[in-house]
């Protein structure tokens, strides 16, 4: 295969180091090449590797049947190289500076006395799939004989729009594991084992006792985890170690040091991994970024935490700078309750994250609106030189993210007076409408009658919500899905095509955007007992067949003029797999976490579909039945192309492919360079045409479930 990997060829611009108001405050490091392989620079980000080219991540072989001429590795591109794709990613937080970044859960509440606070390791799938251990040190070796596991007790209910448990599950402080391994040591090299045994969950307060013996360190190993909070963790409140008067000796204020095998900081949150990976959004040559859809420093909450000062983190003002200077359009979204205004005043879960264990309500009195207004103002006025999109809330149709009940008046009256606000301050701003969730998009709507539509916006709460901000925004979003059933993709294109035809036939001139949807994949699968508990846990992917949904999916949405977000690119630590990077070996206090194919197949789709627009071409496709393939069509810099892949559940396996025979409407009189593209191996393959009838025709062209590409280009 022809490599095309010579180093000045490269076109790279890493990230730049961005400061922020306050001297020393770093937003996010340049990446910085760390070796080669054969002449292509591996870039470090932090603890994460990655190729500068297009990794062989499956078998190279032709891309049409006979075809030896050469394949070429194409040069993926930065955002600020690329002048304009569909392609976009929801954050997984944004950085901020270190006051603003609450970190709730740290080991160090072990050993606090306080037995409110806690900590929480991170999650997993399963409750034996990765040893979860604590060791504290002590300043001096001393004489102990019993170690004490203690909860966090329940002195108040949950807030009912709080993020919900785990179906059986614990709450945060107070998942023992079933068993524990309990050593102790002199030199932190000789250990020996004091017990190891199971323990009684059910207890508030769990001594075990030992024969007496001199420690310096003392090591435990949790069991079988229990469901905790997410998924499986260990997490409690208090760790004691007793000498034989009941002293407890493991205590902060007695010098002793503490270290966990992980710590849960919040999905993403840790302000490391915002340093090292932020740049990695614009590497991948997105052109959109989506941010404050999900606990950010732009969100009220966190803006206005005194009555009347309102102040955006300058960290995460700094990050916004960046990524408009790396050429990204970013969405941000205006929402969340504020709890000086609209409560509850007072916190019923405050171990946690305040979003989204317990989200305040959203404004509804006057002086609550009064206050949002405010709000609105100053960070549209903040913001307006950097950000051209502004979302009018995230997800207003679930508690989760209301803060209560749903209201879909309560939600067009507040769109309303937003989206007044933003057209003043920022008339050439585009307005986009609260993106709804899964559940409000219509399904199935591609065959309904007139009536079905007449009656849609006088039946369902989003067909309302639709019809009454026409006239108001100038984006409509919504979040199809998260890990779809590939047969459920079938036909969402023609529902897209339904739903925009509607929303012309109000009036509506503007675009649409899938503002999240995901695809995930585990290396271990859940539990059967965890798959109908675990959020999207009956669908399970390895990491080719997620490269494969996801191209699909970003090529689909291209094809249907929809700017299209994955959720979110370094974000491994839920369940669902939120991320495009893998997650590896769980370590206090960040993960190192390296590319998944999926990641390297969404960067060479960003280069490959650089200035793509949808075009309408009649193509014919013989040698494969045509209900069994999905085609779009593209108008391009250089002339057209056609995206080909068959529908249903993808296989990790490159060879299942069919041989077709293409012809598109162009003639080579033209003197039509005609070729193939692979975006899971990133190369590219000139391929032997034949011309009839103001048509090309193309035999044996491979067309299997990962998309290929055909380029005609004069």
């Amino acid at each position: 295969m022809k490599k095309a990997f010579l180093s000045f060829l490269f076109v790279w611009c890493g990230a730049a180091i961005v400061m922020a108001d306050v001297p020393g405050w770093i937003i996010s490091d340049a990446p910085v090449q760390q070796t080669e392989i054969n002449g292509v620079p591996v870039d470090r980000y932090g603890p994460t590797w990655v190729l500068r080219g297009a990794p062989d991540l499956v078998a190279d072989e032709p891309l049409q049947a006979g075809n030896n001429s050469p394949r070429i590795k194409i040069i993926p591109q930065t955002s600020d190289r690329i002048k304009e794709n569909y392609i976009g990613l929801d954050t997984s937080r944004m950085p901020r500076s270190r006051q603003a970044d609450v970190q709730p859960l740290e080991p160090v509440h072990l050993i606090d006395g306080d037995v409110q606070s806690c900590w929480l390791s991170k999650n997993q799938r399963r409750p034996d799939h990765a040893p979860v251990w604590i060791q504290l040190d002590l300043p001096v070796a001393k004489k102990v004989s019993r170690v004490a596991l203690v909860k966090r007790p329940i002195l108040k209910p949950r807030n009912p729009y709080s993020y919900p448990v785990i179906a059986g599950g614990q709450e945060v402080g107070r998942g023992f594991p079933e068993s524990i391994l309990i050593e102790t040591s002199l030199d932190n090299h000789e250990w020996t084992t004091v017990y190891d045994g199971p323990i009684d969950t059910t207890q508030e307060r769990v001594e075990i006792a030992f024969d007496e013996i001199k420690v310096k360190q003392i090591r435990l190993t949790a069991g079988r985890l229990p469901r905790c909070e997410i998924a499986y963790a260990f997490s409690m409140a208090e760790l004691e170690v007793l000498d034989s008067s009941g002293k407890n000796v493991a205590a902060i204020s007695n010098g002793v040091g503490i270290t966990a095998s992980s710590t849960e900081h919040g999905l993403g949150q840790e302000i490391e991994t915002h340093r090292w990976l932020w740049p990695i959004q614009s590497g991948i040559g997105a052109k959109w970024i989506r941010i404050g859809y999900h606990d950010d420093p732009v969100n009220w909450h966190h803006v206005e935490k005194e009555k009347g000062i309102l102040a955006l983190d300058p960290v995460a003002d700094a990050a916004i700078t960046e990524m408009a200077d790396h050429g990204l359009n970013i969405v941000l979204c205006l929402d969340f309750g504020n709890r000086l205004y609209s409560g509850p005043e007072e916190r019923s879960f405050p171990q946690m994250w305040e979003w989204y264990w317990d989200l305040p309500a959203p404004p509804t009195t006057p002086e609550a609106l009064s206050a949002w207004d405010r709000y609105v103002e100053y960070i549209v006025n903040k913001t307006k030189d950097r950000v051209h999109y502004y979302e009018l809330w995230n997800e207003w149709d679930i508690s989760l993210y209301w803060g209560e009940t749903p209201s879909v008046e309560q939600y067009i009256a507040l769109a309303k007076r937003t989206a007044e606000i933003v057209r003043h301050l920022a008339p050439d701003a585009k307005i986009v409408s609260g993106s709804v969730s899964g559940g409000g998009f219509p399904w199935g709507c591609s065959v309904w009658n007139q009536e079905q539509w007449n009656r849609y916006p006088e039946t369902n709460i989003y067909g309302h919500m639709f019809k009454e901000l026409v006239p108001l925004v100038d984006v409509f979003a919504w979040h199809p899905y998260y890990n779809p059933d590939p047969n459920l993709l079938n036909n969402y294109p023609e529902d897209v095509i339904a739903l925009k035809k509607w929303f012309v036939s109000l009036g509506f001139q503007g675009k649409c955007m899938a503002t999240e949807w995901n695809t995930s994949c585990h290396d271990t699968e859940l539990l059967e007992e965890d798959k109908d508990v675990f959020w999207t846990g009956r669908i399970h992917m390895n990491e080719m067949m997620k490269a494969k949904i996801t191209a699909q999916i970003f090529i689909q949405d291209t094809g249907l003029d929809l700017a299209s977000f994955f959720c979110e690119i370094y974000n491994p630590y839920h369940p669902a797999d939120l991320s495009l990077l893998r997650r590896s070996i769980d370590t206090d206090p960040v993960s190192s976490l390296q590319p998944q194919a999926a990641f390297y197949v969404v960067r060479n789709l960003a280069t490959i579909l650089d200035e793509f627009k949808p075009e309408e071409l009649e193509i014919g496709v013989e040698g494969i039945e045509p209900e069994k393939v999905r085609i779009f069509t593209f108008k391009t810099p250089k002339g057209h192309a056609v995206a080909l892949w068959t529908k249903g559940w993808p296989t990790d396996n490159e060879s299942n492919q069919n041989i077709a025979d293409l012809t598109v409407p162009c003639s080579l009189k033209d003197e039509i360079s005609v070729s193939a593209v692979d975006p899971v191996n990133g190369v590219s393959q000139k391929l032997v045409t034949e011309s009839k009838d103001s048509q090309i025709s193309i035999p044996g062209l491979k067309i299997g479930d990962a998309p290929v590409l055909v380029l005609l280009e004069n």
